[in-house]
């Protein structure tokens, strides 16, 4: 079996015992977490990460990432977050709906 670990869980992780990300990755490493996921914010952010994960044994399990998707689509910014995540092996994306005015869906938004 596999087990992943979410990012956030680790720079946490980082805050609450005074380290560094890197330093808990490893440790997560050691427990037998050969996974990680990832959010999405931007691609220097993911790069980084990606560079750390991988320095301690961890592979990007799942990148999520939120979408307002009453926008229209920004293409440049899709192609550019698909291509990134190909570009390091990272084939699972889950896209979080979400609206840009954080107000909750309606049986409306959806008619």
């Amino acid at each position: 079996m596999k087990k992943s670990i979410f990012y956030e869980h680790l720079a946490e992780a980082e805050r609450q015992e005074n380290t560094t990300v890197s330093e808990m990755a490893k440790y997560a490493a050691s427990l037998g977490y050969s996974g990680s996921d990832v959010p999405w914010t931007s691609a220097e952010d993911f790069c980084q990460i990606y560079d750390i994960l991988q320095e301690s044994g961890i592979k990007i399990a799942c990148t999520h990432r939120f979408w307002d998707i009453f926008l229209p689509l920004d293409t440049a910014d899709a192609d550019n977050f698909f291509k990134t995540l190909a570009e390091h092996g990272c084939f699972i994306a889950m896209i979080v709906p979400q609206r840009a005015e954080k107000k909750p869906f309606t049986e409306e938004d959806f008619s």
